[in-house]
């Protein structure tokens, strides 16, 4: 189980950050239907509202930030991380 504090160390070391808030929220840009979800900046140096990515846990979230730091240290330079289902993210 990841907490909060682990979450925050992995999204400063890939160079991502939060997107307004740290806890779950819809935000005004989410669908209708839109449950709260964790807000996060892959790029904090550039960060755009339409590359804003969601998550439902702190779990999911950190598969995401892990499969990122798996592909950074790929030697594929095309290495790409892509969601695998229930909450899982891999390298492609």
């Amino acid at each position: 189980m990841a907490t909060r504090t682990q979450v925050e160390q992995g999204l400063e070391a890939i160079g991502a950050c939060w997107a307004v808030r740290s806890d779950k929220y819809v935000s005004a840009d989410d669908d209708y239907d839109a449950k709260p979800a964790y807000h996060v900046h892959p790029d904090a140096t550039y960060p755009h509202v339409n590359a804003i990515k969601r998550f439902e846990s702190l779990n999911e979230l950190a598969s995401w930030i892990d499969a990122c730091k798996r592909a950074a240290a790929s030697s594929d330079e095309f290495a790409t991380v892509v969601y695998c289902g229930d909450g899982a993210w891999d390298v492609a």
